[in-house]
């Protein structure tokens, strides 16, 4: 695993590719985040994923650029392995992203949480809006199936 910035600017950045998808879930869960295999798939489909990996091909890093409103491109899934954090590994993903979104005569758009917000200012982001993000607590209310007939009146 790296230890240093200069151990991680040395990794080249490269497309993430389907058999990404397990490691990028770790990196979901060590981010508290919620999204799933199938969202990867997804986003990894009709966007374009970015990955550092170490020197034994284990993904450090991810970002994903999305197909957004006209005349924006999105931003997300910058996600670091907790392990390596502070390396320069997001800085290098968003810069990435950023330069393929602005070479498409785009406008880099996100929503950033708390660690990622500070990333995001220096290199020019600023706040537009705020987000609000819920969660529920206890179980989905039960809910019981039943056939609907064409006689049940």
């Amino acid at each position: 695993m790296l230890t240093d910035a200069d151990a991680a600017t040395s990794l080249p950045l490269q497309p993430m590719r389907a058999d990404h998808v397990a490691r990028a879930m770790d990196l979901v869960r060590m981010a508290g985040w919620n999204q799933t295999e199938a969202d990867w798939r997804l986003m990894l489909a009709i966007g374009e994923g970015y990955g550092v990996e170490d020197e034994h091909g284990v993904l450090l890093a991810s970002s994903i650029v999305l197909p957004y409103a006209p005349g924006v491109g999105w931003i997300g899934m910058v996600l670091v392995d907790e392990a390596v954090r502070r390396l320069g590994l997001a800085t290098r993903l968003l810069r990435n992203a950023i330069a393929q979104i602005q070479s498409r005569s785009l406008a880099p758009m996100l929503d950033a949480t708390l660690p990622g917000r500070e990333v995001y200012a220096r290199l020019g982001f600023r706040d537009v809006e705020s987000i609000g993000r819920c969660r529920a607590c206890g179980a989905p209310p039960r809910t019981t199936a039943r056939n609907v007939h064409s006689d049940d009146a």
